[in-house]
């Protein structure tokens, strides 16, 4: 799926940051990608994670613009497939993380990964997974109330 032509005008509009070992900026703290299988076409998509179905891995990421790829906290570049991947805000996945150990008293996530079901299930009725459009225009919803837009 392309990206359209205000989805891009969103993009350009938030800040970047120089991050070191990286020759683009990147917009810091984009979301949480969360990593899962999906079955599209008769395709399993390739991981970097090995988990069993119905598990995800969250990974959190950073956007670069110039070549638009997902760049995690290690510098490893994602690719990125916006009509694919599903994320979440880093205040919904801070949220929801507290509120799992104070529930359960322990961590959701054991060894890299979690079950999906965690994040989405129909049946109870809740699904924190946002799209790319929606992260997008969340950042960008954030950065114009706080003022640090970037003026083309």
């Amino acid at each position: 799926m392309p990206i359209s032509r205000n989805l891009n005008k969103r993009i350009k509009a938030l800040p970047t940051v120089k991050r070191n070992g990286l020759p683009h900026e990147v917009i810091e703290d984009f979301a949480i990608l969360i990593e899962m299988h999906q079955d599209k076409d008769g395709q399993l998509i390739q991981f970097r994670h090995a988990f069993v179905r119905g598990d995800c891995a969250p990974i959190k990421v950073a956007l670069s613009y110039d070549s638009m790829e997902l760049v995690d906290d290690t510098n490893t570049r994602i690719d990125l497939v916006p009509d694919r991947q599903k994320f979440m805000t880093i205040e919904a996945w801070s949220k929801f993380v507290m509120e799992y150990i104070m529930s359960v008293g322990a961590s959701p996530i054991i060894n890299g990964t979690m079950p999906t079901r965690l994040l989405r299930d129909a049946r109870k009725g809740y699904n924190y997974l946002q799209s790319f459009r929606q992260i997008v225009n969340h950042q960008y919803d954030r950065h114009k109330r706080a003022g640090t837009l970037v003026k083309p």
